[in-house]
């Protein structure tokens, strides 16, 4: 019905919240490609709007387009409305596609040495996971004591739990099997 009212009447500045809503209507209904075209309409005709830049990275995202979503979000780290965000939807997109050791710089470069949010403690939650796939048990503990030291910022206590425990496993297992495979000491 919205399209059509556009249609109807044509191109007019009143009518902005109608074309936003067009593309927040397909994303929603998860019709990510429509929501990215209608979104792109919508920058065109209003170009000074920087959350649609945000909802196009972020329904390219949802699409699996990881490689487009990480360059788009990429470009909207400089915006310190979106950084936070940008470099978590980032991350995930370099993940999803495998580049492990790029989303481990940028969810670096994003936590510091300080969580100071939500979305950094969800990034640091990424980074821990990441440092004890790759086998780096230092890195993963010192990111599991930087989460410690700002638990209230923790959306789930469960999941920290399971994190904090799984490197120590993972770890243990992984001395245990050297300490089979080692040769007999010698006295």
């Amino acid at each position: 019905d919205l399209e059509g009212l556009i249609g109807r009447v044509g191109f007019s500045p009143q009518l902005e919240p109608v074309y936003y809503t067009i593309g927040s209507a397909y994303f929603n209904a998860a019709d990510y490609p429509k929501a990215i075209a209608a979104f792109k309409n919508y920058q065109a005709k209003f170009p000074h709007a920087g959350s649609v830049a945000f909802a196009i990275a972020q329904s390219n995202f949802l699409s699996k387009n990881y490689q487009v979503a990480a360059q788009q979000m990429a470009a909207l780290e400089g915006d310190p409305a979106m950084r936070d965000q940008a470099m978590l939807f980032k991350a995930e997109a370099e993940k999803a596609v495998g580049k492990t050791d790029e989303a481990v710089k940028t969810l670096e470069r994003f936590i510091g040495n300080e969580i100071k949010s939500a979305n950094a403690m969800r990034g640091a939650t990424m980074l821990a996971q990441l440092y004890a796939g790759q086998g780096n048990g230092a890195k993963a503990l010192h990111v599991l004591e930087l989460i410690h030291e700002k638990v209230s910022l923790v959306d789930h206590v469960v999941e920290l739990n399971s994190l904090t425990v799984q490197p120590g496993d993972k770890f243990y297992g992984k001395q245990q099997s050297q300490e089979t495979h080692a040769p007999p000491a010698t006295a």
